[in-house]
Parts: C-alpha cells; sequence; structure tokens
C-alpha cells in the first residue's frame, strides 16, 4: 500500500484515502443485482407443482423451488390429497413424489429426478439472523398458474414464535393463490423463504417460511419414499394368491400400453405400489422401485392411468381397497419398431372416428340435466376392435367424473357406423383412444 501511494501525487493522497474509506463504508448491497438479474438467476430453480386425483385430472396448482438435483420445496397445502404429482416448467414435465412432510410447518419436499434436466437449484439459503425489516426482496412463482412470475417488495416484519425465533417473514411483495410454495429471494439471487400465504381482506400483508427451516426437513422427519418401499417389501410375502392374481392381470393390462424401448445395456424395470378403490381407480400411485430411467418412470406412471379403471367393477369385487405392486418393463426393441410402423395406420382410423363424433358432442345429444347445469367435460373411451375387424369393447379410460356424460359418450358410440380397418390392422386386434367432448353449443370447449 506505501509504495502504491507514493506514484500518487500529494494533492491527490486525501482524495485516494477518502475513496478508499468511502467503498469500505458502502454497504455490500450496495452491489446488488437489478431485479432483471435477479429473476434471470432465481428463476432457474422455481417451477410449477401441479396436484391431480387418480384419473390425472388437475386438482391445484402451486409452485416450488429446487434445492438440489430432482428435490424441490414447496407448501404441504400445494399437495395435500393429491393422488398424483407433477413438477412442470416451460412445456416440460415430470413425476414427483413425496419426500419429506411437515405439516406442523407446512414445508414439504418432493423428489422429481426428471426434473433436474429444465431446473436448477438456488444459489443459497439466507440465514434468518441476516434478515433486516426494510431489505428488498423478490417472489418469484406461478400465481394462478402463471408461471415464473416475479413481483417485488420489502420485508416489513419478522414474525416471531413462542421460542423467540423467527417463524414468518412478512413482506409486501404480492404473491396470490398458486404462489404458495414459490421463492423468496434478495436482492443476490439467494433464497430468503417460501413464499406460502397472504390475507385476502388485507393490503400487502404476505407470507413467507423462513430458507433455513428446509435444512430441518430431513432430521424432523421420516424419509417417506423409503417408508413405502420397505412397507412394500413387507408385504410381499403376505399377499394372498387372490390378490397376486389380480395385481398379474393388472400388470398386463398397463404393460400393453408401454411403448418405451429397452436400453442397449439390458432391460428397464420399475416397480409401482397402488392402492385401487372398488371401481377400478386407484388413489395412489408410489414409486417403489426406480428402473434408473426416469423417463421409463415416468412412461410407466402414464401408462397406470392410461388403463384406468384397472379392472370392470362389474367383473370384480372386493370391499375397501386393495393394495399390490405391479412390475413394468420396457419393451424389446423388435417390438417397438412393431408398433411405430402400426402408428400411421391407427392414427388414421382414429381421427376418421372423430370425424364421425364431430369436435363437440352434439347439443340433442347433450343430456338435459347436463346441459341445465352447465356440466361440460371429456371423456376418451378407448375402442377395442376384434380380430375379425368389428367392435369388440368400449372402456371409458378418461372420466369426465360425471356418469350421464361417460354413459353417453359409450352410447354415442356404439351409434357410430366404424370406418373400415386398414389393410396394416386386418387380422389383428388393436385399440383407439377417442375423446367425447361435452358442453353446450355456447360454451363449447
Amino acid at each position: 500500500m506505501v509504495k502504491w501511494l507514493h506514484l500518487v501525487p500529494r494533492r491527490s493522497v486525501y482524495g485516494v484515502a477518502l475513496w478508499i474509506a468511502t467503498l469500505l463504508a458502502i454497504s455490500p448491497r450496495a452491489w446488488a443485482l437489478d431485479a432483471e438479474q435477479v429473476f434471470e438467476k432465481a428463476s432457474a430453480s422455481v417451477l410449477t407443482v401441479e396436484s391431480q386425483d387418480a384419473a390425472g385430472i388437475t386438482m391445484g396448482i402451486g409452485s416450488g423451488v429446487v434445492i438440489a438435483a430432482g428435490e424441490i420445496i414447496t407448501n404441504c397445502h400445494v399437495v395435500r390429497n393429491a393422488v398424483l404429482l407433477q413438477v412442470k416448467k416451460e412445456g416440460r414435465s415430470s413425476p414427483a413424489y413425496l419426500h419429506f412432510a411437515d405439516t406442523a410447518r407446512d414445508l414439504c419436499q418432493l423428489r422429481a429426478s426428471q426434473a433436474a434436466s429444465f431446473s436448477r437449484p438456488v444459489r443459497g439459503l439466507v440465514a434468518t439472523t441476516d434478515l433486516r425489516v426494510g431489505q428488498r426482496v423478490y417472489a418469484v412463482g406461478s400465481p394462478r398458474g402463471l408461471e415464473l412470475t416475479l413481483s417485488d417488495g420489502l420485508i416489513s416484519g419478522l414474525r416471531q414464535g413462542a421460542d423467540g425465533s423467527i417463524e414468518r417473514i412478512q413482506t409486501t411483495a404480492p404473491i396470490s393463490p398458486g404462489s404458495s410454495g414459490g421463492g423468496l429471494f434478495d436482492q443476490d439471487g439467494r433464497l430468503v423463504g417460501i413464499t406460502t400465504s397472504h390475507f385476502k381482506e388485507s393490503q400487502n400483508l404476505n407470507f413467507a417460511l423462513p430458507a433455513t427451516w428446509i435444512l430441518e426437513l430431513s432430521s424432523r422427519q421420516p424419509d417417506l419414499i423409503e417408508q413405502r418401499k420397505k412397507q412394500a417389501e413387507g408385504k410381499k410375502g403376505a399377499e394372498s394368491a387372490e390378490v397376486s392374481d389380480y395385481a398379474q392381470k393388472v400388470q398386463n393390462k398397463i404393460q400393453r400400453l408401454i411403448t418405451y424401448p429397452s436400453t442397449p445395456g439390458g432391460q428397464l424395470r420399475a416397480e409401482f405400489g397402488i392402492s385401487v378403490m372398488a371401481s377400478g381407480w386407484p388413489v395412489r400411485v408410489d414409486l417403489v422401485q426406480s428402473s434408473g430411467d426416469s423417463e421409463f418412470d415416468a412412461k410407466a406412471r402414464t401408462a397406470i392411468l392410461a388403463a384406468c379403471p384397472l379392472h370392470d367393477a362389474q367383473e370384480t369385487h372386493f370391499d375397501g381397497l386393495r393394495n399390490f405392486r405391479v412390475v413394468l418393463s420396457a419393451l424389446p426393441g423388435e417390438q417397438i419398431q412393431t408398433k411405430s410402423d402400426d402408428y400411421p395406420a391407427l392414427k388414421h382410423f382414429q381421427q376418421d372416428i372423430e370425424a364421425r363424433v364431430g369436435s363437440v358432442v352434439a347439443e340433442q345429444d347433450y343430456p338435459r340435466d347436463a346441459r341445465e347445469r352447465g356440466w361440460q367435460g371429456l371423456t376418451i373411451v378407448r375402442v377395442t376392435i376384434g380380430q375379425d375387424g368389428h367392435l369388440k369393447s368400449l372402456t371409458v379410460v378418461r372420466s369426465s367424473r360425471f356418469a350421464v356424460l361417460d354413459e353417453r359418450a359409450v352410447a354415442k358410440m356404439r351409434e357410430i357406423q366404424l370406418p373400415k380397418v386398414p389393410a396394416e390392422l386386418s387380422g389383428r386386434e388393436f385399440s383407439v383412444d377417442v375423446p367425447f367432448r361435452f358442453a353446450p353449443r355456447e360454451r363449447e370447449l
């Protein structure tokens, strides 16, 4: 320093000293990122969390923050009552599974290995001791499903619990339904908290949970994925012959819907635990053992939903829930090639049927009571053609959730004159899925 100073003209020494002192006095926050830079860094770790019912129909939308590759933090109330979970971002999605759940703090951790390919972990967590009222913060989430929405504000309060520790971070950064589980970031793009709630009847009263609570999740709560795996292993030897036979039939039905090729190194296999109602619809689908390929795991899970209902309720009877496991495999390469060759013919046959159904079921085909109640929905009917080229069966694979509409879809399908079976499919049994969209004309979907 001395050598450096002697090169400066004497009249400037005092000016330089003053300049250095000024720099040292400036808070690090003076070098903070602007809003655009914060968003660029923070948005990489924020995605949308979608909770679904057993039929794959969306029940609610929230937000999530990636804390490590494939590990996402959200609010427990976002995933409450969900049978299936999906994390999504910019057109990409991955199935997710509950890993840790601290309902007392409303903080849950999800695992979605495939999400690592379209999101990055947060840059760091900010300790509550480093937070100050008046500090500028930014919220990033999916309010009303509008993903990667940025809002800014100040920390307007630090609310303490009975033990004196900070339990809520109050902020003026606006949040809305769908923001729950999103991130509250500081001006360096680090995670301050998980946005969780707001007061509807008040202005700018929004709250976030401390980010450091994330570090305590694994120590406070059991590992749910490992727990389910052990439970499934324990039940394996206790399965009755009846349940085993039922599981095998369901597994065969699902397996037929999988068109994912095996890897050159060996066949992919994923194991799922399923809890199914007497109606044939599952209330829970858990990944017990991954295949090691997250894309195949997602395809297998999609096939389970596509096979629903898993049985015909008129043919299979049992009380309560039935719990069982299925092991699903990728197909050998030669079988995939055969199915790929069939695709154009299958698609053409399906489009011919859809043209005869119409984009929306005509008003005269729309049940009067459904029309008066304003019901609308989508029913998907699987049409199976036998080897003789005639209709073999009709199965509702996606319900509109209104029995009267589903019944009308099946009845309408029976009334339609089927198109001629393509030569490529002649003499073989095959299936296509046909959508039936219900809505009064003035409310067409």
